[in-house]
């Protein structure tokens, strides 16, 4: 028995959601967590959310809440500086959305979940490392 020429069978749960497509990205990014730990840069406040220069996209995330720019992985030593620079390979920052202040130049690890913007995270739990 051959299977060519034959219609492939339908997907298991296509009649399940008839008129509604599922982003399983979507799904993945909203359920699972990471850890960050990093050395805050930056904060913008909920006041200064309209003057800050915010994509629109992070602008609607954070609404009332605090723009954490971190620089992941902690605040790098001279060395890490001198070879990131010579392998023109820069230090990237994270940018999280957290509900609570926190002071710039402080190393927090934060429990984070992603979003749809790269780079871009949303707090869970921050605390101090």
């Amino acid at each position: 028995m051959s299977l060519r020429g034959s219609n492939p069978p339908e997907a298991p749960f296509e009649s399940c959601i008839p008129d509604r497509k599922v982003d399983s990205r979507r799904l993945v990014s909203e359920s699972m967590t990471e850890t960050i730990t990093g050395e805050v840069i930056h904060v913008v406040g909920p006041a200064e959310l309209d003057e800050a220069e915010l994509v629109a996209e992070l602008a609607a995330l954070a609404e009332s809440r605090y723009v954490l720019v971190c620089r992941e992985g902690g605040k790098p030593g001279w060395l890490e500086r001198l070879w990131s620079f010579l392998r023109r390979d820069p230090i990237e920052p994270v940018t999280i959305v957290a509900d609570d202040a926190v002071e710039e130049g402080v190393e927090v690890t934060a429990t984070v979940r992603g979003t749809d913007l790269p780079g871009v995270y949303e707090a869970v739990d921050v605390r101090p490392a």
